[in-house]
Order: C-alpha cells, then sequence, then structure tokens
C-alpha cells in the first residue's frame, strides 16, 4: 500500500482510494499520531495515561477503527486539547 498525495491510503496499482476507505477516519488518525508526536509521548505511554489499550490506539491511528466517545474524552484530557482538535480538518 501507498499514499497518495491526499494523504490517503491506496493501492500500490491505483491513485484512487481503496473500497471502504473513509476520509474522516483517515484525517482523525493522521491528526491523533501527530498530536501524541507532539507531546513527545510514545503510544505505551498515552495508553497507560488513557486506560486505552496500545494495541487499540494503534489501529485508531492507522484509521482501521473508531474510538469511542469516553476514549476521545481521556485523549483530550492527556493530550491537553480540545475535542475540535482530534477531528479532520
Amino acid at each position: 500500500m501507498s499514499l497518495a498525495g491526499d494523504g490517503g491510503p491506496t493501492s500500490s496499482t491505483s491513485s484512487t482510494p481503496r473500497l471502504g476507505y473513509n476520509q474522516n477516519i483517515y484525517m482523525h488518525a493522521s491528526t491523533l499520531r501527530a498530536t501524541r508526536r507532539a507531546r513527545g509521548l510514545t503510544q505505551d505511554r498515552l495508553a497507560a495515561g488513557t486506560n486505552i489499550s496500545q494495541s487499540r490506539l494503534s489501529l485508531a491511528e492507522r484509521g482501521k477503527i473508531f474510538l469511542r466517545d469516553d476514549e476521545i474524552t481521556a485523549l483530550t484530557r492527556v493530550l491537553g486539547v480540545a475535542r475540535r482538535a482530534l477531528r479532520a480538518p
């Protein structure tokens, strides 16, 4: 899998998004990853502070799952950001 110029995942033979691709999930995922890294946190440290497993955070950062409302609340608390900061731009 490669990354297209628009930031969305594509197959290696096509520049169109894969079937089932959701731009909102991907953008939320990339925003979450960028915010975590900007705070100097590893997935393990963020997991410990939020009570979300590291594997679940990894899946969320890759746009594979949606986070529950309570998980987003925990993330905003630990990351020190408003909910809107974790949404797609």
